[in-house]
């Protein structure tokens, strides 16, 4: 399988101008032979979007509608807000082909600290889901989502095949005394290792309003290792993704999602 790692550089100002990054890293992706093509977290919209009930009312199906025209053969991971029943909107990555959107995961654990907001901008989503994309079973694991082994487990235990990492991780966006992208190699590599199926974490490069992001998207393979390793600077990048690869380490390490459910627990 092929993948494309869209780094792209936010704009949460220039909606138009963001959409058209959209279409010309996809037209590059799909002519690398890109089948899946992953774009960070709210990147139609801008990581630091103000109002995302309103971006989304203005300018939502208008994106979903050029990319869907775009996809061709191949199938978009975008990130943008999405309008919640309940008022507000979420913070969703939106699975598009040339049939429209075919899958949808809200993020559920919004970052309130530090230097983000996201508590305050958006919606929590109540659910998670192992959506069929691409030929593949996939797990999007929205940024600090990724960071919760519990969702990592439902994702394996639901049969996921491939774990997506959208993310909008910023330079010193915790603190400065935290190094994001350190702690980011840690996590994927860990659950490439945990679930023995390849990692796609894709993150923004470049500035938007007074924030630096500091790009670093990869694929992990199931034993851990680098497939790909993208710099600081916005980037398109397409890395295959080898289901032997993924088979042999299986063999290797052995790991079953049912170990858990043998266990007895002392009170």
């Amino acid at each position: 399988m092929k993948v494309g790692l869209a780094q792209i550089a936010p704009n949460s100002d220039d909606p138009a101008a963001t959409l058209e990054g959209h279409l010309a890293a996809l037209e590059q992706a799909r002519a690398a032979g890109a089948e899946l093509v992953v774009f960070p977290e709210l990147s139609l919209s801008g990581y630091l979007v103000d109002e995302p009930r309103a971006w989304a009312d203005d300018f939502l199906d208008a994106s979903i509608e050029a990319l869907r025209a775009a996809a061709g053969g191949a199938t978009v991971l975008a990130g943008a807000p999405w309008l919640h029943a309940g008022g507000g909107a979420t913070n969703a990555v939106v699975a598009i082909s040339s049939e429209g959107v075919i899958a949808r995961q809200d993020k559920i654990q919004l970052t309130n600290y530090g230097g983000y907001t996201e508590g305050r901008r958006f919606t929590p989503a109540d659910r998670f889901a192992v959506a069929s994309i691409a030929g593949r079973r996939v797990a999007i694991l929205i940024c600090a989502d990724a960071w919760y082994p519990a969702l990592g487990y439902a994702a394996r235990h639901e049969g996921a095949e491939l774990f997506i990492h959208p993310s909008a991780s910023a330079v010193s966006g915790v603190s400065e005394s935290f190094a994001s992208d350190g702690a980011w190699t840690t996590i994927n590599r860990a659950q490439a290792l945990y679930h023995t199926r390849p990692v796609v974490f894709v993150n923004y490069a470049g500035g938007d309003r007074d924030t630096s992001f500091w790009g670093g998207s990869c694929v992990v393979a199931p034993t851990g290792t680098e497939l790909a390793q993208l710099g600081d600077a916005p980037e398109l990048r397409v890395v295959s993704i080898e289901d032997a690869d993924t088979l042999a380490a299986r063999e290797l390490l052995r790991l079953s999602a049912a170990e858990a459910t043998r266990l007895s627990f002392a009170p």
